[in-house]
């Protein structure tokens, strides 16, 4: 019987560690390749720390708050299909949290395509506000995703470069620019 009781407590132990150790990576968890929402999380908040500390970006907005219209991510990754509610998120939380961390900063304006599906579903005899060509944003801040994925016999292994950029619209100049770069592999079996 004490045997029995040992035994148990072994295994229920080594169950434990087994648990413990499984969660370090996609790699020993067995998770798919993907970006997900801690790695959204973790580049927007990046981004935004970048974008709002940047020199040259607070210079422009001496003059006033810069006014930025923002578009959703590009999605040039090889074989990841990325939604647009995803393309919008990244993008969405970023102007989020700069609003949150520089108040003042920036102005935001809505872009045209989302400017029209609002107008489209408002109630009747309201107010649409100014039209759309009477805002003018200066800027734009935009995103661009791209993927490299290597597969073999057990592993599927996904590097990501994320890059994001505030161009002035008028000139066309790339006001500032930073990226994210992270690899993720996942066991081959888990996906298959």
């Amino acid at each position: 019987m004490l045997n029995r009781v040992m035994l148990a407590g072994t295994g229920l132990l080594l169950m434990l560690l087994l648990a413990m150790s499984g969660c370090a990576s996609a790699t020993q968890a067995g998770y798919n390749a993907g970006l997900d929402g801690s790695d959204l999380q973790q580049m927007t908040e990046k981004m935004a720390q970048s974008l709002g500390s940047d020199a040259r970006v607070r210079a422009a907005a001496q003059q006033g708050p810069l006014t930025v219209v923002v578009l959703p991510v590009q999605n040039y990754m090889t074989g990841e299909v990325m939604p647009e509610g995803q393309k919008k998120a990244f993008v969405g939380r970023i102007r989020a949290l700069l609003q949150q961390q520089t108040p003042g900063l920036f102005t935001w304006i809505a872009n045209l395509e989302a400017y029209k599906w609002v107008r489209a579903h408002e109630l009747e005899n309201v107010e649409p506000g100014p039209d759309p060509e009477a805002m003018n944003p200066r800027y734009a801040l935009q995103g661009r995703f791209d993927s490299l994925t290597n597969v073999s016999a057990k592993t599927r292994s996904i590097s990501y470069l994320c890059v994001f950029e505030l161009t002035d619209l008028q000139t066309r100049e790339t006001v500032w620019a930073d990226s994210f770069e992270l690899k993720k592999t996942a066991v081959r079996g888990f996906l298959d």
